[in-house]
């Protein structure tokens, strides 16, 4: 914390990352290989901040360790709506 400032929590991730697109693709150049990831022009929409441009502004690709952040705070925002929903079951069944 001491190197940084303005710190706040990300919020909304889940709905971040339920609007990426995974997908497989072959490179049009250099390559047979079948890839694993998503499109950059995609994710532009959805969270610019992913995206890496080169010095002429153009999309270079993607920063998928940014994307870590996302992840983490997405499984946190399920496990809150997983516990409250084990909560409201234990109520239905209480007063069975």
């Amino acid at each position: 914390k001491r190197y940084k400032k303005n710190i706040k929590p990300l919020t909304h991730c889940l709905d971040i990352i339920k609007q990426l697109e995974p997908v497989t693709y072959v490179m049009r150049k250099g390559s047979t290989n079948t890839e694993i990831g998503l499109i950059a022009d995609d994710v532009l929409k959805v969270r610019p901040e992913y995206v890496e441009f080169n010095k002429d502004e153009e999309i270079e690709g993607l920063k998928y360790q940014r994307i870590v952040a996302d992840l983490i705070g997405a499984v946190k925002e399920q496990q809150t709506q997983i516990d409250e929903l084990k909560a409201e079951i234990k109520i239905i069944k209480q007063g069975r």
